[in-house]
């Protein structure tokens, strides 16, 4: 009798109360991070900058390619290796549509849904942008330059600029052109 109640009390407590508490405390320290980080333009949701999404149109910055078509059920290991003929493939097909971006535009993130490019990757479609919006260069470059973040803490990653926010600050500054 008392292993069953052993057992009762640990799955209470381990299937219960802390993951309530976790929630909890994560919901009241990190309200936006526990909902998802969301962003809102009044109350259209215009998707999350934790998750890549998917920009086609000639006026928007455009992503890293998916491997899962930016679902994150189907996110996983999606990289092939470059010396599979696969791989090679898929990276000759993306080098030719997009020769002179930088490697991230060509490769997948290990997730398939990286929300992020390099700043030069940003800066090597400042040209596509500029033409199909009459925003001038400079301008571009300025937006690019204001929404990148630099390692975290300081000492991880590389620089990085979010697509999703970078599309959304490039709509905000009033020239024409659609989200996706």
């Amino acid at each position: 009798m008392s292993m069953l109640r052993l057992l009762f009390y640990f799955l209470l407590l381990c299937g219960g109360i802390y993951p309530l508490s976790v929630t909890l405390l994560g919901n009241l320290l990190f309200p936006r991070e526990a909902k998802g980080s969301l962003i809102y333009e009044g109350k259209v949701l215009e998707g999350s900058v934790l998750i890549g999404q998917e920009f086609t149109r000639p006026e928007n910055f455009h992503g890293r390619p998916s491997g899962s078509h930016y679902e994150t059920i189907a996110s996983s290991a999606s990289q092939s290796s470059p010396t599979q003929k696969q791989g090679m493939e898929r990276l000759k097909k993306m080098r030719a549509e997009f020769p002179d971006a930088g490697v991230d535009a060509w490769t997948i993130s290990g997730s398939g849904i990286d929300p992020h490019i390099s700043p030069q990757t940003a800066r090597n479609q400042i040209g596509r942008i500029s033409a199909a919006r009459g925003i001038s260069p400079q301008e571009l470059q300025q937006l690019i330059d204001d929404n990148t973040k630099g390692p975290t803490m300081g000492i991880w990653g590389q620089p990085r600029v979010n697509v999703l926010e970078l599309n959304i600050a490039l709509r905000k500054s009033g020239k024409h052109g659609h989200t996706r």
